[in-house]
């Protein structure tokens, strides 16, 4: 996309600014020149995700194939031990990648979700009790972490949010930190990339609140972390979806310039923050 190489740019200059050093700063400056001290890429990708439920810590880890083929998925608690009282039941696709995982508690009525396909991984937390009470919020409050290697090239991605709850009893969603390692930038790390606005909807009994993150490497792939965290007809549900965008030709970039400034939010971006690389 055209726009990319401008984001890379900035991003590069804003990471030097600060005294960051990374091999990978140096091949987005000049991607045509590789990086020899870059990682190779994995043969296989683990993703985690941190989610408190009741007050409990629970860890989910993902593993797939450089590919996105399904390998392993497995919940645990904070000393590594299996998570108790969850069944496991997977369903595994003979193509595209496609998987889902899920571990139920049928006692506290928790159902921890993982699914992939085609570049696209999500876990969910959805809280809906058994007893036919209402969950509250308060059920996933608490610090939340997603992590892994957006683009399978042994770059990192971490993200630390913070779910709460409001006056109304609706939830609250705050992003407390953005790391990146290797060849991984993101919104949220630098002041010149700061995070989208979040999105908020409200309709009779249900909340949602929305963020997504904008993820890029030198090589001009991209892809949004979405978290989202609602309320809803006798749910709490917390999901966090990393997306990689598909691939464009350049006429496809040209015919669907505009969409993409609108999908990623990066109108305001570009108007906003590269400003002064447009006059260099």
């Amino acid at each position: 996309m055209r726009i990319r190489p401008r984001l890379l740019a900035g991003a590069a200059a804003a990471a030097l600014a600060i005294g960051v050093s990374s091999p990978a700063l140096a091949q987005s400056a000049d991607a045509s020149s590789p990086d020899p001290a870059a990682p190779a890429a994995p043969a296989e990708v683990t993703t985690t995700a941190t989610v408190p439920v009741f007050g409990t810590d629970l860890t989910i880890t993902v593993v797939t194939t450089a590919d996105g083929d399904f390998v392993s998925a497995d919940l645990t608690t904070a000393d590594g031990t299996p998570a108790p009282d969850y069944v496991k039941v997977e369903k595994i696709g003979d193509h595209d990648g496609k998987f889902k995982v899920s571990f139920v508690n049928d006692t506290t009525g928790v159902k921890i979700e993982v699914k992939g396909k085609d570049g696209k991984i999500g876990i969910e937390t959805e809280i809906e009790p058994t007893d036919g009470s209402t969950p509250t919020v308060d059920a996933v409050a608490g610090t939340h972490t997603w992590m892994g290697d957006p683009f399978g090239n042994g770059g990192s991605l971490k993200v630390t949010y913070t779910v709460g709850v409001d006056a109304d009893g609706n939830p609250t969603l705050t992003v407390d930190n953005v790391e990146v390692a290797g060849d991984v930038f993101a919104e949220g790390v630098w002041t010149d990339y700061p995070l989208q606005d979040q999105k908020v909807e409200m309709e009779h009994d249900e909340y949602k609140v929305e963020q997504k993150i904008l993820v890029w490497n030198a090589a001009n792939d991209s892809g949004t972390l979405k978290i989202e965290v609602e309320r809803e007809h006798g749910e709490v549900q917390v999901k966090a979806e990393f997306k990689l965008d598909k691939p464009k030709s350049h006429d496809d970039d040209d015919d669907h310039h505009e969409s993409d400034h609108d999908d990623h939010d990066d109108d305001h971006h570009d108007d906003d923050h590269h400003g002064d690389h447009d006059e260099d």
